[in-house]
């Protein structure tokens, strides 16, 4: 294969090998902060099941809106969850395209050093039929 375009592959592959990690970075981020959302939703059902567990007074408005918001935190889990699977496929599938890209550039580089190392036994080769010695026919 021409070494140029073996080069020029190679660089498209680094290019989709940049995207693909910025994938894996991003999905990681978003698992990060799922996590977060997670605990920060739990601590604060704690907290106010905790105010009028512990016998705190509370009135009955309170209560209600704590309720109701008990019940949307529920929800807003089951997103975040959801996202955090979303963001684990997304995760695989960037895992496994980096993978795919990672070895296709390795047999690019393999490929690109095999053509190099041709070109230099080429140009040895032509070096050696152009010294002078050994173009006279009357040396034997």
């Amino acid at each position: 294969m021409n070494p140029r375009l073996l080069a020029r592959l190679e660089l498209l592959a680094a290019d989709r090998e940049v995207v693909l990690l910025e994938a894996v970075r991003r999905s990681q981020e978003a698992l990060r902060q799922g996590a977060v959302h997670r605990g920060l939703l739990a601590e604060y059902r704690e907290r106010l099941a905790g105010s009028w567990q512990h016998g705190a007074a509370v009135s009955v408005g309170q209560a209600r809106r704590a309720g109701q918001f008990a019940q949307a935190s529920f929800g807003a889990e089951a997103q975040v969850e959801a996202a955090a699977r979303q963001a684990g496929q997304h995760l695989a599938a960037a895992m496994e395209g980096l993978g795919q890209v990672q070895l296709r550039r390795r047999g690019l580089r393999r490929e690109i050093e095999k053509c190099r190392l041709a070109a230099e036994r080429e140009a040895e080769a032509a070096e050696a039929q152009a010294l002078p010695w050994r173009n006279r026919r009357d040396v034997k």
